[in-house]
């Protein structure tokens, strides 16, 4: 675990230190203090295989991340946090929650967001394929507080304290399976609290599925496009664009996810097959920008994957 309080540094310079901790470990984001003062703050940190589980306690200050955070620094990773004591108030997407003790709340590092904090919190960061696999709309959950109401939230609470306690970094397999219950647990605590709770246009809702269903089948086409899926179900690139951005992304990039998601499965299903013909097979019509892409997601060459399954 690494351990980092700005009681180590001068007090002048005790935010500007905080700051520049806390963007290297999440993302690159505005920072603001009413006034200026002494900063005493304590952050503390632990990986779980590729998961990450914090602990932040600082005085009242506010984190944006706005559109041009993004646009320099794009991260596709999820942050779910859970408020231990103080004030949080999160808000991203149009929505806003002040979440109450033991309250989980999630937001995505690949939009903007804000949050206030004055309190004790815990993070964890989940890698974006390994929320959105076992719960495909997590975009419509940003910014709502759960793990209050029913036993699995507050099971799925309860581990993450838990977890930040574990002293296992030099475990890394253990650490990737915990995480892996972690997020299983995270996913059945929204579909058990959120489910059918979140603003979803009636009409919309259909059609959208219908447009996935759509995409899922046709992932090997290389000429797949806004336009093409546009026509296929009679709207226009505009009305296409607007049902995908309800859930906070953008035609293409929930393609090139599924994609990405097809091909690591092929790869750990049947790792005899050349990587090559997995990448053409899912629509990818380069190779080398597949192999790039691919380990951008999930932090292994797509060969390495094939190679594990071999073995």
């Amino acid at each position: 675990m690494r351990i980092y309080q700005t009681a180590d540094v001068a007090e002048r310079s005790q935010f500007g230190y905080w700051h520049d901790v806390i963007c290297r470990h999440f993302v690159p984001a505005e920072s603001r203090l009413d006034r200026v003062h002494a900063f005493p703050a304590t952050f503390s940190t632990h990986p779980l295989g590729t998961y990450q589980v914090s602990r932040l306690a600082a005085p009242r200050h506010l984190w944006t991340r706005t559109n041009e955070n993004v646009r320099r620094a794009p991260h596709d990773e999820y942050l779910l946090s859970l408020k231990l004591s103080g004030t949080a108030r999160l808000g991203q997407g149009g929505r806003e929650v002040e979440q109450q003790p033991d309250e989980l709340a999630l937001y995505d590092t690949g939009r903007p967001f804000s949050y206030l904090l004055d309190s004790d919190i815990l993070l964890l960061k989940v890698p974006r394929q390994e929320l959105e696999m076992r719960l495909p709309q997590a975009q419509r959950y940003t910014a709502v507080g759960f793990g209050l109401r029913t036993p699995v939230g507050r099971l799925a609470a309860r581990l993450v304290r838990e977890a930040m306690d574990l002293e296992i970094d030099d475990l890394p397999v253990a650490g990737e399976r915990i995480g892996d219950c972690l997020v299983d647990a995270v996913a059945a605590a929204i579909e058990c609290e959120l489910a059918g709770t979140v603003d979803r246009d009636g009409a919309a809702a259909p059609l959208l599925d219908t447009i996935k269903a759509y995409v899922m089948s046709h992932l090997g086409n290389r000429a797949l496009d806004t336009v093409r899926v546009a026509e296929r179900h009679g709207i226009s690139v505009r009305t296409l664009n607007r049902l995908f951005a309800a859930e906070g992304t953008t035609p293409m990039r929930w393609v090139w996810m599924q994609r990405l998601s097809a091909s690591h499965a092929a790869l750990s299903r049947d790792g005899a097959h050349r990587v090559t013909d997995i990448a053409y097979e899912h629509g990818f019509a380069d190779p080398s920008h597949f192999s790039r892409a691919f380990k951008a997601a999930y932090g292994l060459r797509p060969i390495e994957v094939a190679r594990d399954r071999r073995s």
